[in-house]
């Protein structure tokens, strides 16, 4: 065993110099002091970037094929402010001829006073087959704030919020002096599941755009064209497919889109709010990506190893220097 260690010991490059052959110099001493700062600031940078996440996002023609029962989710919280509940529907339509009249499920319908105010249960039923002219004419001069989510395909197609099917009803509260208006407040509209973490999506409100949008017809407006001279609007919408991806590896398939609007004046009998959509084929990505750990431990011995050798060969330059210099001297001296 003695044997061994000693042939071992050959292969020895970092040979240990006795203590008492070694000399400390207050060089030597401000030296180490440089390397210990610049090492733990080093260190800390390395830590504050291991601990910080970046988003990367890619672009790419999603080569997936959804079958036809694939559907899109809607989120939706508008207020009508000049419609009452009993009258207002949320219909559904696209280019496959699917057309739902009053899309019921997941939609809630809140009755609002003449200011904006909650009143009476929310989701309470508004059948029109279940209202008299007596009961229907207490709805009059209120607005309803639907909220909730609808299901559609996956293809393009529009949304509206309107009074197309309960427009039997809609002579009940409107006439020549008060025609039909449309008013409505976007309190939010987005498509698909929302990620959890959006703090490091740059552009963010591509997810929700329409947020907070108003549009408001004044009652002298609205009626300066007749009964027939009424005020529809739309947007235009085009859906991007998108991928968030969380540092957990888990997936949210959610939308962005872009919005733009319009107002129509003419001749509608029903004005609308209508929300036409296309959709993208292109889908963009977002991961959420971490420095691995394995990176940061390389990133430590990187600068441990660099700034020790760093400083020991400006140690030995500088000694090296020093005694040339003193070398000189005393030959001159002796000279």
């Amino acid at each position: 065993m003695a044997t061994f260690m000693s042939r071992l010991k050959r292969f020895d490059v970092y040979r240990e110099v006795p203590s008492d052959l070694t000399e400390p110099t207050a060089a030597g001493g401000a030296l180490s002091v440089v390397a210990l700062a610049t090492m733990a600031l080093l260190f800390l940078s390395e830590l504050a970037s291991f601990l910080t996440t970046e988003t990367t996002n890619t672009m790419f023609v999603d080569p997936s094929t959804d079958g036809p029962d694939s559907r899109i989710t809607i989120n939706m919280d508008i207020t009508m402010h000049a419609l009452p509940c009993s009258i207002v529907s949320v219909d559904a339509q696209d280019i496959m001829g699917s057309h739902q009249l009053d899309v019921g499920g997941g939609l809630i319908k809140t009755r609002l006073d003449s200011n904006g105010n909650p009143k009476g249960s929310p989701g309470e039923s508004f059948s029109s087959l279940g209202l008299t002219l007596e009961s229907a004419r207490q709805y009059k001069g209120e607005g309803c704030r639907v909220h909730g989510s609808l299901f559609v395909k996956k293809v393009p197609g529009n949304f509206h919020v309107s009074a197309h099917a309960h427009y039997e009803l809609a002579e009940l509260y409107f006439d020549s002096k008060h025609p039909m208006n449309c008013s409505h407040h976007i309190h939010h509209l987005s498509y698909g599941e929302q990620p959890v973490d959006t703090s490091d999506i740059r552009h963010v409100s591509a997810f929700n755009p329409l947020d907070g949008v108003s549009k408001v017809i004044e009652p002298e407006s609205a009626a300066g064209g007749g009964h027939d001279h009424t005020i529809s609007f739309e947007y235009y919408i085009k859906i991007v497919p998108t991928i968030y991806t969380e540092l957990n590896g888990k997936s949210t398939r959610t939308f962005q889109f872009t919005a733009n609007s319009n107002s129509l004046e003419g001749h509608f009998q029903v004005p609308a709010v209508y929300f036409r959509y296309d959709l993208s084929p292109i889908t963009v990505q977002f991961t959420k990506r971490r420095q691995p750990f394995l990176h940061f431990l390389v990133q430590l011995c990187a600068i441990i190893g660099g700034v020790f050798s760093t400083i020991q060969f400006v140690s030995m330059f500088s000694n090296r220097s020093l005694h040339h210099v003193m070398k000189k001297a005393r030959q001159g001296k002796l000279g």
